[in-house]
């Protein structure tokens, strides 16, 4: 018998040795029974054998380790720091890995042939039994997937760690804290049906043609991919960071707060890659750079959610292909770097039908922003009006990546900031809490330097009057009203200082005493001291000698009911909201509405807004008791 399993046993045999001393004076004592006394020793026994272990592994050098206080060597027990053993399969070999147990692979180099966790070839019994501390833990000396990395293991052939789990048993498995480098043409890590795998604080280096970072194959449920650096080298054929693909449907799969980067957006690389339709399958916060496509999904499935993702990709961000139907995707940055007509940022088929598509930011190098059942759209506009209620907050313009070619894709300020929806995601990339509202893509800037409540155009005297109003401002130098006739393309109108710091309710008004023909896009810039910047949503108005519609509120000041009318025709209005001084909505309805009652409202200062289809009404309206 292996030795640490005799060491145990020789603990259990002590322990129940010094209990049936002591039982023979409680039999003597308490005529304890035979049967008390066997109980006792099973539950003793089970006792024993359900404690958690810690193994380590090292290299054949101990400079720089975090636990060895030895070089590895797999005559040793690998029980503890002064005795590690050289490869974790040896450690696997050894012993029956369980429940809370975890492997240590300290600082150094290793060269691994594939680490399988295969029933039907190899007899272990490795793996956890549950969340938490019934996981089982493999752990490198790495603390994060943009870390300084010290465990550092590559694979000789075929892939390193293998799943092929026929039984359903290898599950509750983390991977934490390592460099993993896949051999040439091989996946790095094999998901074949296991379940609650967690794959978090890695670097993955997926080299050569039809390699993956991580390939998850078969039925696998819930699987967590976090915080890890997948990248794909040497790229041929088709490569792919995360592929679920074949077999029966994956599901509960989490992608969340990786760094994809790509060698090449040239050959046929994929960031993620669903060809199955994952049941609930999320992808948020993530950085996605330099590949040909960035996700890709085939089949119909419930639950299929895109949330906060930087995309720099070259032919499409977002491709949905196939029989799927239903999908949503919200404040994410697509931005195509392809400049042929065929690329886009969004590339979706006929058949999706159900799909929510805001609040995000659309960038093309190219000529079109998105196809949609064999059309191409050139503007936003052109895809609005086909999709009437599709990203309808959505916005355009360059995101000001720091640096494209690292994959580094935070962002400074720009058309992204600030324009995000809440309530999807809490925290960003960084894990740095979402502000309010959030920035449209992975990375959050920081504190907001104001809190914008409203920013309007209307005509007076055939003049463009802006009015907005901020509930708080710091450290904001000024305000720059920009105008676009393709919102493309921007240029600067007016300048106006701001109030520096404020922790009021400020009025700024400004007019454009010529605004041009036609109809114009507009927004407002705001430049803090340090001369970082942010936008507000982009708004439209048309020239002056337009007739524009109005809503007239009366009464104003009300007690809360009020009657609101809009001289136009009532189909243009798209939506009516109202939002209170800070900028919390209290009411919505996607229909004229010509009574409203805010009686259960605290009185104060209340913004309307009515959306037509090709701009925005607004009205303050006063609530006294």
């Amino acid at each position: 018998m292996l030795l640490l399993r005799y060491t145990r046993f020789f603990y259990i045999f002590v322990y129940i040795m010094q209990q049936i001393k002591v039982s023979q004076l409680v039999l003597s004592a308490k005529k304890m029974t035979p049967f008390k006394l066997f109980t006792a020793f099973i539950f003793t026994l089970l006792n024993f054998s359900a404690q958690a272990t810690n193994y380590y592994v090292n290299d054949a050098s101990t400079s720089g380790d975090k636990w060895c206080s030895a070089i590895g060597d797999d005559a040793n027990n690998g029980t503890a720091v002064g005795t590690p053993k050289l490869t974790l399969s040896d450690v696997m070999d050894d012993y029956d890995l369980g429940a809370g147990d975890i492997v240590y692979i300290d600082h150094g180099t290793y060269s691994w042939a594939t680490i399988a966790w295969w029933n039907a070839i190899y007899e272990n019994n490795d793996y956890g039994t549950g969340t938490g501390a019934n996981v089982l833990t493999i752990q490198g000396a790495g603390t994060g997937a943009n870390s300084a990395y010290c465990t550092n293991i590559t694979c000789t052939t075929n892939d390193l760690f293998y799943f092929q789990d026929n039984s359903n048993s290898f599950d509750y498995i983390t991977f934490d804290g390592m460099k993993l480098n896949g051999s040439s043409g091989n996946n790095v890590i094999y998901l074949g049906q296991p379940d609650y795998i967690t794959i978090s604080n890695n670097i993955i280096i997926a080299t050569g043609a039809s390699a993956s970072g991580v390939l998850v194959f078969n039925a696998c449920t819930n699987i967590t991919i976090t915080t890890n650096a997948i990248s794909n080298t040497s790229p041929s054929g088709s490569t792919y960071g995360v592929n679920i693909q074949q077999g029966s449907v994956a599901s509960d799969v989490l992608i969340e707060k990786n760094n994809f980067n790509c060698a090449s957006g040239s050959e046929a690389t994929y960031a993620i890659w669903d060809d199955q339709g994952t049941t609930n399958l999320t992808i948020q916060n993530n950085f996605i750079a330099n590949y040909l496509q960035g996700v890709y999904r085939d089949q119909d499935r419930s639950g299929f959610y895109i949330y906060n993702n930087s995309f720099y990709c070259k032919n499409y961000c977002l491709q949905i292909l196939g029989s799927c139907t239903s999908g949503t995707w919200k404040n994410n940055i697509m931005y195509c770097y392809g400049v042929t007509a065929s690329d886009y940022p969004m590339y979706l088929n006929s058949t999706l039908s159900a799909f929510t598509s805001n609040y995000n930011l659309f960038y093309s190098a190219g000529s079109n922003y998105v196809k949609w059942s064999n059309t191409d759209y050139a503007t936003m506009a052109a895809w609005n009006a086909a999709t009437p209620g599709e990203d309808i907050n959505s916005v355009t313009g360059n995101p000001n990546y720091t640096s494209v070619t690292t994959g580094n894709l935070k962002i400074t300020g720009g058309p992204a900031s600030n324009v995000g929806v809440n309530g999807l995601v809490s925290n960003d990339y960084t894990s740095s809490a979402r502000n309010n509202p959030p920035e449209i893509g992975a990375f959050e800037i920081g504190s907001l330097p104001i809190t914008l409540i409203s920013f309007a155009a209307e005509c007076k005297h055939k003049q463009l009057e802006f009015d907005w109003w901020t509930a708080s401002e710091i450290n904001n130098d000024f305000f720059t009203v920009e105008r676009s006739d393709d919102a493309k393309k921007w240029e600067t109108v007016l300048t106006i200082k701001g109030a520096g710091n404020s922790n009021k309710i400020l009025h700024y008004n400004a007019i454009e005493e010529k605004p041009i023909e036609g109809k114009n896009y507009y927004r407002l810039k705001q430049t803090d001291y340090d001369a970082q910047y942010s936008y507000s949503t982009v708004i439209s108005a048309f020239d002056c000698n337009w007739i524009t519609p109005e809503i007239i509120v009366y009464p104003n000041p009300s007690e809360g009911n009020f009657t609101l009318l809009f001289s136009g025709n009532k189909d243009q209005v798209q939506a009516i909201e109202i939002s209170d001084a800070i900028g919390s909505n209290v009411f919505s309805s996607s229909l004229y509405d010509k009574n409203i009652d805010l009686s259960e409202f605290a009185e104060g200062i209340y913004f309307i807004k009515v959306s037509l289809r090709n701009m925005a009404l607004y009205k303050k309206l006063e609530v006294h008791k």
